[in-house]
Order: C-alpha cells, then sequence, then structure tokens
C-alpha cells in the first residue's frame, strides 16, 4: 500500500495533467481535462467516455505497414527533399492495412 506522502504526490501530479495550469507559463496552461475552475472540457468528456469503455480491456497494438525512411541529411538540407518524404509518408499512412481496419493486407 502506498504511504501518504506517495498518495498526495500522485494527487499533485493528477491535478497538474487533469486541470489547465494557467499560471504555468507553458502549454500547459490549457492543456488540462478540465478548466481551472473545474468545469470539464468537452476533450474531457470525451476522455471519460473512451477510460469507461476501455476500462480493464487489454487492447492489442496495430500493426502499421511500411514507411519510408528519413533521410535526415536530404531534409534538413533540401526543403524539396523533406516535402517528398512527407508526401510518401502521408500516402504510406493512406494505404496502411491497420488504419483502414484490415490487419491482413500486406
Amino acid at each position: 500500500m502506498a504511504n501518504t506522502a506517495d498518495l498526495n504526490e500522485l494527487r499533485e501530479t493528477v491535478h497538474i495533467f487533469f486541470y489547465d495550469q494557467p499560471e504555468a507559463g507553458d502549454c500547459s496552461e490549457m492543456t488540462g481535462l478540465a478548466k481551472a475552475t473545474g468545469k470539464m472540457k468537452a476533450w474531457g468528456h470525451t476522455f471519460k467516455i473512451l477510460a469507461q469503455r476501455y476500462d480493464g480491456k487489454l487492447l492489442s497494438i496495430p500493426k502499421i505497414g511500411p514507411r519510408p525512411v528519413l533521410d535526415w541529411d536530404a531534409c534538413l538540407t533540401s526543403e524539396s527533399a523533406a516535402k517528398e518524404f512527407q508526401q510518401k509518408y502521408y500516402e504510406a499512412f493512406l494505404e496502411d492495412p491497420a488504419r483502414n481496419g484490415n490487419q491482413d493486407k500486406k
């Protein structure tokens, strides 16, 4: 069983992720499931629905299809190479069997 210090730390950590932190000065200002006032945001409601739907269920990790290999050197020095990679990756994403609900496709 967790000690009181661990539980307090957990509560503080959950609070940071659960509520907006307007005083933070970074992205966590507005990324909470609820506003700083405690009012649940739309994505907070969706998160609750998904959490209830998948509670206790083992989820399988989908196998994604092949993706193009990123040529870092080319993409760092050439805007056209970067755009070409992005296009090829996007096309691979659209063709992905996992995305289309068909794990049997190769």
